[in-house]
Parts: C-alpha cells; sequence; structure tokens
C-alpha cells in the first residue's frame, strides 16, 4: 500500500509541466485613448495563477488583457504565469503617443488678443490654437515667430514676450517651463547643441548675435563675443554635434559649446545667405550676390570649400529669403525681388523657379519650409498685406502639385513645426 501510494504520488507531480506563453508581437505603438486586446497563447494552465502588471501594479488576473493607452510614453505590460513546476513571464512594451506627436504645428504671429498662437494639421484637418486648448487662461507670447523640437519638448519663440520661451510637452502640449526675463532684444530662433546647450540669435538690427537659453535661471543671457550680424533666419546657426556653424555676415564662424570660444572658418565677397545639409550630409553655405553672382558653396569634412556652384546673374539668394532644406537634395528659398520661390538640386548642382506665390493667392510669403520625412514644401502668407489675418498655406510634394490648400490658418504664419513619431 505504501508503494503504491508513492507511485501514485510520483505520477501526479510528472503531470504537472510549467506553463508557456507563446506570443507574435512584444511591441505596440498607439495613440493616446487607443485600446488593443491582448490574446497570448498559454500552454499548461492546470493549477497556474495569471498576473498582469502594467508599470509594475496588478491590473488583471484573467488570460487576456485590455490595454487602455492612458499614458503618454513608455509603458511596461507584464504578464506572469506560474505554478508549482515552473513559472515565465513575457513584457509587452507599450508606446502611446500622444495627440499632438504626428502631425504639423503653424506657428503664428499674434491673434486678437495680440499673443501668439500655434494651429495643428494632421490627416488633412486643421485645429487653430491648439495651445489654448490644453492650457486653459494661458496664452504664449506675443510676436510668436519660431519653434523646435528636441527630446520631446516643443520650444516656442516669442519676440516679445512676456515669455519669450515656452518648453511644452511636445505630445500633448501641456506647459512645462517658461523664460521671461531676456538679455537679448527680439530673441527669435533657437538652435540646440549635441550637448543640450542652447542658444537664441536676437533679431534685433544692431543686436545680431547669440544668446545663452539658460534653463536655471530661465532666462537668455551671455551675449556671445566675436559675432555681431547674424542674420535673423533659422539656417543662419546649424548644430553640428559640441558646435555650431554661424552665417555672421559675409563671414562663417564656429562656435565650441563647450569652451564657447569663437574661430573663423571661412570669409566671402557677399553676405552669407543660409547654412543647409543635403541628403548626403554635406554642408552647404549660400550667399546672396551683391557683389559677385549668388552661389552654393559645399564643404569638405574639415570644414574646408570643396565646389562653388554659381546661379547665374539673374538669381538672387537674399539672407532674408528663408534659405530652407530637410537634408535632402533640395534647397529653396524665396527670391526676395521678386517673391517667387526657388530651389536647387545638390545633384544636379542646377537651380529652377519652383514656385510663383502670388498665382495661389499668397501676396506675401511669411512662411517657408521642407517636411524632413516626406520632403513635401510648406508655404504660408497672406492674401492682404492690411490683414495679416487672411492668411494661406500650401504644402506641395517635390514636384510642385498641390497636396494641400488651407485658408485662415491663423494671423501672421511664421513657422511650421514637424513632429512625427519617428522623432520619439
Amino acid at each position: 500500500m505504501l508503494f503504491t501510494l508513492v507511485f501514485e504520488s510520483c505520477s501526479d507531480d510528472d503531470t504537472l509541466f510549467a506553463p508557456k506563453i507563446l506570443v507574435d508581437k512584444k511591441n505596440y505603438q498607439l495613440d493616446l485613448e487607443e485600446s488593443i486586446l491582448l490574446t497570448p497563447e498559454i500552454e499548461n494552465l492546470t493549477e497556474t495563477t495569471i498576473n498582469w502588471f502594467l508599470n509594475n501594479e496588478l491590473v488583471s488576473t484573467k488570460p487576456t488583457y485590455t490595454f487602455l493607452s492612458n499614458r503618454i510614453g513608455e509603458n511596461e505590460l507584464k504578464l506572469v504565469v506560474e505554478n508549482a513546476a515552473g513559472k515565465e513571464t513575457v513584457i509587452y512594451n507599450m508606446r502611446v503617443f500622444g495627440k499632438y506627436a504626428e502631425g504639423v504645428f503653424i506657428v503664428c504671429s499674434s491673434s486678437p488678443n495680440d499673443n501668439g498662437t500655434i494651429g495643428f494639421l494632421k490627416n488633412l484637418e486643421f485645429t487653430p490654437e491648439v495651445y489654448q486648448l490644453e492650457n486653459s487662461n494661458k496664452t504664449l507670447g506675443a510676436d510668436l515667430i519660431s519653434g523646435q523640437i528636441f527630446n520631446g519638448k516643443l520650444f516656442l519663440v516669442s519676440q516679445s514676450g512676456s515669455d519669450f520661451v515656452s518648453i511644452l510637452n511636445s505630445e500633448s502640449l501641456q506647459l512645462e517651463q517658461t523664460i521671461k526675463t531676456s538679455e537679448a532684444v527680439n530673441p527669435a530662433f533657437l538652435t540646440i547643441a549635441n550637448n543640450n546647450k542652447s542658444y537664441i540669435v536676437s533679431s534685433y538690427r544692431r543686436t545680431r548675435s547669440l544668446y545663452n537659453l539658460n534653463y536655471t535661471e530661465a532666462s537668455i543671457n551671455n551675449k556671445i563675443d566675436g559675432m555681431s550680424d547674424i542674420p535673423a533666419i533659422q539656417s543662419s546657426v546649424l548644430a553640428i554635434e559640441n558646435r555650431l556653424l554661424i552665417a555672421d555676415g559675409n563671414s562663417i564662424k564656429e562656435l565650441d559649446t563647450t569652451t564657447e570660444s569663437v574661430n573663423e572658418i571661412l570669409t566671402f565677397s557677399d553676405n552669407v545667405s543660409g547654412i543647409v545639409k543635403d541628403s548626403n550630409n554635406n554642408i552647404w553655405i549660400g550667399t546672396e550676390g551683391r557683389n559677385e553672382e549668388a552661389t552654393f558653396v559645399r564643404l569638405n569634412d574639415d570644414l574646408s570649400i570643396a565646389e562653388t556652384v554659381k546661379l547665374g546673374s539673374s538669381i538672387k539668394l537674399y539672407r532674408n529669403g528663408m534659405l530652407t532644406s530637410a537634408s535632402s537634395k533640395y534647397f529653396y528659398w524665396q527670391e526676395t525681388s521678386t517673391g517667387n520661390i526657388h530651389r536647387f538640386d545638390s545633384e544636379s548642382k542646377t537651380q529652377e523657379l519652383f514656385l510663383t506665390p502670388i498665382n495661389n493667392s499668397i501676396l506675401f510669403t511669411t512662411a517657408l519650409k521642407v517636411h524632413p520625412k516626406t520632403g513635401a514644401v510648406y508655404i504660408a502668407g497672406v492674401k492682404d498685406f492690411f490683414d495679416m489675418s487672411n492668411s494661406i498655406m500650401l504644402v506641395l510634394n517635390e514636384q510642385g502639385e498641390e497636396i494641400i490648400k488651407l485658408e485662415n490658418v491663423g494671423t501672421a504664419p511664421t513657422d511650421f513645426i514637424f513632429n512625427y513619431k519617428e522623432l520619439y
């Protein structure tokens, strides 16, 4: 009898197997408030406990789980199954994106209450004044001029304050910090180096230099010596690792952001109209074309000149022409004497007329930018010099075909900020 009991007991133990979890996918990307039912295949459920943990909190003991994405960012969902014979764990990585993580912000200088606004375009649907939607009873600074996304934060720069820089979560638009003090007159364009040091160009014609953005003191201060004529355009400064290349009058200067020492690299006969990159990560310098022909100059890795391409005596590349690129083969700018949009092909080394904005009801172009993911060209302006709220926006593909045309996108649109999930 004793032998029989021992044998039967051993036989029972041998029939209990450790549970196993079979899943095809462990990484998910969801939009805010989106839900998904997870149905893993679990083998050997005899005498097995099932526990689901969301960010280390027990949320279910059932074989399946419906994940509701109501927390922006990375979420760890852990499934643990266990019995006396063993234990197995599967971890799901659930990345939840905020409702502004995919789309285009349209920065507008003013509004009926004089403060700047940002609209949002997603899937052909435009929503005005989204900052006010997410931050009730709060406003952005006046004369809003530009913005930039860096490390999940949206930086908006105001020329007149009182919030000179507003720092928002770039997925939710929740306000995180404001910079209310500025030694720079009319701060305009922000550049962030890879060591997280931030600099702002002053657009005031008498103080066109570079200033530090000090997050601890919540101020724009400490003017960088050695520069005096940085053009008030976004392509006047290019970050390269822990260095900045800076257009300063007719010269290119280099700022070491660790030591904040300034060195002159190149000098031209004309003012520099911008610094851009092509699809091969080559750096190009544009020059205006007042004393000689307008040119694009490609640099070697050591920042010496590799080649110079002349654009012809009929083409001007003035530094207020919003020279822009998105690391594609094309560089775009406005020829300010005609108002036309031209582009340069860095592969064929040729330029061409891309768009005549007035033919599309844009009397005065106020913003020009290229989407870094799609290569689409975004153009904004106004239909009436005397009514800056009578705004219009165009999106064209690289072939010049119209994709989107919107009217009344805000008062005096000044910039486009592209947000897309690959940034995160």
